[in-house]
């Protein structure tokens, strides 16, 4: 029974075998149909483009068909064109043909290549056609070797109003007698073909005759004006033109050597200076001319006295002030004012407490619209001036005076930088006093040396004094118990503004814990912020470098400094001094921190800052 089931079930997997077959066989075919499917889509997709790139061939072949057929019409019209070309034998157009395998397709791009090729080689000989008939056409007119074909009657017409336009012209020119040459020459130039750079050529000879003839105009105008001059004015002219040219070279080299002496870091702060001797004949008031040589030539030095001496100027200068009858009071003197303000800003910048000084003075002038006569107006400016300078320079440093006398104890060694007028009257008034005695070291630095000033001052009231150079103060810091500093500017940010060395001194004393008190009146108080020396400073003379004030000669190795290319004295006169090295600063007002700055600057009247 089992071998019976057996061989039951062998015959049923007999029959099933070629069933998996038929199957396997079935599967194949179907694949094998998908894949030619698939193939025809690909070459149905290739015939699509092959069809559309023999249309555009054949749309272009059409477009340049019409092109030759208008060509060959212009090209009949001029002979002599026609005589020189040669055209070569067109290619038919050739209608697309829908492609079944991909050889065909690109045997078709390949002749289309070849078609675009030929097109290429007929478009050059149609343009070479076109300028040979051009020429030939521009050639007709100037010789007329033959005559043109016969036209019709539409073009015949232009021809003959040509003619008679051609008639009239030769009449007129004959009335204007014209030579011959000239006609000729006019002739030549308008037949001959003109490029671009002959244009632009025969532009620039023209814009070149213009430019002639107008300089021409303006020599015969001089020559005219110079004959009615008279022959003194000449002469004067012909000195003060040979001065120039002897002059010359010494200027070059002073401006040559200029230019190699200026350190560009502060290449911004650099000013021309101011030619004294030809601003002394001009139309300045002589106040204002003595005074812009007494700044530039250092006679007057200091916050102070710089701005009480622009103050006397100004007063000079209003008296002397007479107001034209077509202008109005205030705007005549504003403008004078503004002129002289300028001349002196060349002579040397203005200081801070003179700004404020010229603003205070600019608003007294254009509050004065009254209808009173000038002179009651020019007093009573003069007055307020005078209030200002009494109420703002000497009752302030009275005040001062009086707050840094109280600070003094007995015995103190008080240190002090250069030559302060507010801290030399403080010292001196504390010391006639006579309650407290107390020592004085004088620190002093090149190149002006102005603490030699202020130890004359002191020894001659027997204040015991001793003289050291800015070098040495590390090792006197440590007897000196105070330190007062004066100040040029106390600026919006609390930095202070002072002469050179401020900053070193007072750092190597808040070193040494020292305390720094700096003296400063309310009117030098400035809205301008600043926190190094480099955006806003003056430059000294770098001269003063190089000679020794002592014993008014100069240092050998520095005799020919110029000459050296790359050798620049640097004469800074001012530094800045952060506020957290400053304890305090001493005004009419109060003592203050150096923050306080912007609350005097709010409480103060805007024309008194």
């Amino acid at each position: 029974m089992e071998e019976n089931q057996n061989l039951k079930k062998a015959a049923k997997r007999k029959r099933r075998k070629p069933k998996n077959k038929q199957k396997i066989i079935e599967t194949q075919i179907i694949e094998t149909e998908s894949i030619e499917m698939d193939k025809k889509q690909e070459k149905s997709k290739e015939q699509v483009l092959a069809e559309r790139q023999a249309k555009k061939t054949a749309k272009k072949q059409v477009q340049k068909k019409s092109d030759d057929v208008k060509e060959e019409i212009k090209v009949e019209q001029a002979p002599v064109a026609a005589q020189v070309i040669q055209k070569k034998p067109e290619s038919p157009v050739k209608t697309p043909v829908p492609v079944k395998k991909a050889e065909q397709v690109q045997s078709s791009q390949v002749e289309s290549a070849k078609e675009t090729e030929k097109s290429r080689d007929q478009v050059k000989a149609e343009r070479e056609a076109k300028k040979l008939a051009k020429q030939a056409g521009k050639t007709k007119t100037v010789d007329s070797p033959k005559p043109a074909p016969k036209q019709p009657e539409q073009n015949q017409k232009p021809a003959i109003i040509k003619q008679n336009s051609d008639i009239e012209l030769s009449a007129k020119m004959e009335s204007l007698h014209i030579s011959e040459s000239e006609l000729a020459a006019q002739t030549e130039t308008k037949a001959k073909p003109v490029s671009k750079a002959e244009r632009r050529a025969i532009q620039e000879a023209q814009r070149a005759a213009k430019a002639k003839q107008q300089q021409d105009k303006i020599d015969k105008q001089a020559a005219a004006v110079k004959k009615t001059s008279s022959p003194t004015e000449s002469k004067a002219k012909d000195v003060k033109q040979d001065q120039k040219t002897q002059k010359s070279p010494t200027s070059t080299i002073s401006q040559k050597s200029s230019a190699l002496h200026k350190v560009r870091l502060f290449k911004h702060l650099y000013t021309e200076k101011c030619d004294l001797k030809i601003k002394a004949n001009s139309r300045f008031h002589p106040a204002i001319v003595r005074l812009g040589a007494q700044y530039a030539n250092d006679t007057i030095v200091g916050s102070n006295s710089r701005c009480y001496a622009f103050l006397n100027a100004m007063k000079i200068l209003i008296i002397d002030f007479i107001c034209p009858s077509e202008k109005v009071f205030s705007r005549a003197l504003e403008t004078e004012i503004q002129v002289a303000v300028e001349f002196l800003q060349k002579c040397r910048p203005h200081a801070v407490s003179m700004t404020n000084a010229l603003k205070y003075i600019k608003v007294l002038v254009s509050q004065e619209n009254s209808n009173e006569s000038d002179e009651d107006k020019k007093q009573r400016i003069i007055d307020k001036i005078d209030t200002y300078a009494h109420e703002q320079i000497e009752t302030a440093a009275k005040s001062i005076s009086l707050k840094v006398r109280e600070k003094i104890a007995e015995d103190d060694v008080i240190l002090t930088y250069g030559c302060s007028s507010l801290i030399k009257r403080s010292l001196v008034e504390a010391w006639k006093d006579g309650d407290k005695k107390f020592s004085v070291v004088v620190v002093d630095s090149r190149p002006d040396h102005e603490g030699q000033e202020m130890l004359k001052s002191l020894t001659m009231e027997g204040i015991s004094c001793t003289y050291v150079l800015i070098n040495a103060i590390s090792f006197i810091m440590p007897k000196v118990t105070k330190v007062l500093l004066g100040a040029h500017a106390l600026l919006a940010n609390g930095y202070v503004m002072s002469r050179v060395g401020t900053a070193q001194i007072s750092m190597i004393a808040n070193s040494y814990n020292v305390p720094v008190l700096v003296c400063c009146e309310t009117h030098k108080f400035s809205e301008r912020v600043q926190t190094d020396s480099f955006v806003y400073n003056e430059i000294g003379d770098p001269n003063a470098l190089v000679k020794n004030k002592n014993s008014k000669g100069v240092f050998e190795h520095l005799k020919d400094w110029e000459s050296i290319p790359h050798l620049t004295p640097l004469n800074l006169r001012y530094d800045i001094t952060p506020p957290e090295l400053v304890t305090v600063v001493v005004t009419e007002v109060a003592l203050l921190p150096c923050t306080s700055v912007q609350v005097i600057l709010r409480v103060k009247p805007s024309e008194l800052i």
